[in-house]
């Protein structure tokens, strides 16, 4: 099983003089906020902020049937053909 992790904010900081806020269940490190653990933790600590890790449901990727790959292939190849 694949799961994705956020860290996520346990204190409200609201430090004007450092322009700093953080609120409790604020997401930190990227806009997205899910990421592996190890990325995770590290956001987390690096925000300077008290946090926890939060795990994702299980994550099932897409995959694309070798069919599909192949009439993909050949589609880019047209269109790569048609333009030069």
């Amino acid at each position: 099983m694949i799961y994705l992790y956020r860290a996520v904010a346990l204190e409200y900081v609201d430090n004007a003089h450092e322009d700093t806020i953080c609120w409790p269940g604020m997401s930190l490190g990227r806009g997205s906020g899910y990421l592996s653990r190890s990325s995770a933790k590290n956001a987390g600590i690096r925000s300077g902020f008290e946090f926890k890790l939060v795990r994702s449901a299980p994550v099932k990727f897409p995959v694309i049937p070798e069919v599909e790959v192949a009439e993909l292939r050949e589609q880019i190849n047209e269109l790569r053909a048609a333009r030069a």
